[in-house]
């Protein structure tokens, strides 16, 4: 029956929002292409993958892809904006399989949390969905860690000036 109503009624790719997926994956092979390319892009300062770099990061801030390229803008704006969960779950596990991180030694997931206007605006908190989603994957704790202290624009800077601009905008929830 699930056949028949993808046939019918396909599952949009969430990245090109056009294509249709008529399998299990939620990206169509031409974005799936366009994304293999994003992660492989290399930082032209060091010449490494974008999990790899640290030219704008001394918190080794590890990152799937580079921001810029048309796959990656489309990728987060569905991340964010659409609330499509596949998107967010497609790139939650995509960034810990890529970043090579070993979930088996972590004790718990912490995520920054969206601003109180924002959840209300798009119904949902992608960062949340993220450390959710790998919660799930690898059986891991989600640990609500932080809370934001006020809201402040960002679209509108660099990788580095957004790290700069996070400073105390968070402070640690009180844990029992």
């Amino acid at each position: 029956m699930e056949s028949v109503i993808n046939h019918t009624n396909p599952v949009r790719c969430i990245v090109c929002r056009q294509t249709p997926c008529h399998n299990e994956l939620t990206v169509c092979p031409r974005c799936i292409a366009r994304f293999q390319r994003a992660i492989t892009e290399r930082c032209n300062k060091c010449g490494k993958l974008p999990r790899e770099c640290q030219c704008h990061d001394r918190w080794r801030i590890r990152s799937l892809m580079f921001y810029g390229s048309d796959v990656s803008k489309l990728m987060m704006f569905s991340y964010k904006y659409h609330s499509d969960e596949r998107a967010v779950s497609f790139l939650a596990l995509m960034a810990v399989r890529f970043c090579a991180l070993d979930m088996k030694t972590f004790d718990g997931i912490t995520y920054v949390p969206r601003s109180p206007r924002n959840i209300r605006r798009y119904g949902f908190d992608q960062s949340l969905l993220a450390a959710e989603t790998i919660s799930r994957e690898y059986n891991i704790p989600v640990v609500h860690l932080l809370k934001s202290r006020g809201r402040f624009l960002q679209n509108l800077l660099s990788r580095s000036q957004r790290i700069n601009a996070v400073r105390n905008k968070y402070s640690l929830i009180n844990l029992p």
